[in-house]
């Protein structure tokens, strides 16, 4: 298995499982409603929702650094974007969105040459292997969190 296919299958099973750490990211996401989505159980905290768009807002600016229609500088990338509608219906286009990028993401990472992983990624100082394993890094980190409030929701 190549270097890339790696990172893919790592963050496949990151969101889809089986994940070594624990629950993917789709089962920590399977039975939260959009109420709770936007509970704020921890005080200074971000709220579920906001941590699936930001995680999001980082997946769709890894895939587009991947290919190739963005630099490395995060400028315009909305780091916490705003939930705005706290409809059922949009917490579910949230996590629908969530999954979409990360196959996008994915597919991107799987289709990496040896070469282009070696590439230094623009205005950074880290190449775009790291990239590509990072954004796993990241998910995870903010899916422990999610678990965290979770657990504050259900003892609140």
């Amino acid at each position: 298995m190549s270097e890339a296919t790696t990172a893919a299958a790592i963050l496949r099973n990151t969101y889809d499982g089986p994940a070594w750490y624990g629950p993917s990211v789709s089962q920590i996401l399977e039975d939260v409603t959009n109420v709770q989505a936007q509970e704020r159980p921890i005080a200074g905290c971000h709220t579920i929702w906001e941590l699936v768009l930001h995680m999001n807002a980082w997946q769709e600016f890894s895939l587009d650094v991947i290919e190739d229609r963005r630099s490395g500088d995060s400028g315009g990338v909305v780091d916490w974007p705003e939930v705005r509608d706290t409809s059922p219906e949009a917490w579910h286009a949230a996590v629908a969105a969530l999954k979409v990028s990360a196959n996008r993401l994915r597919d991107a990472i799987a289709g990496l040459s040896g070469d282009r992983l070696r590439e230094k990624v623009p205005q950074r100082e880290f190449p775009i292997k790291v990239l590509a394993h990072g954004i796993t890094d990241h998910t995870i980190y903010h899916a422990g969190q999610i678990v965290l409030l979770k657990k504050a929701l259900a003892a609140g």
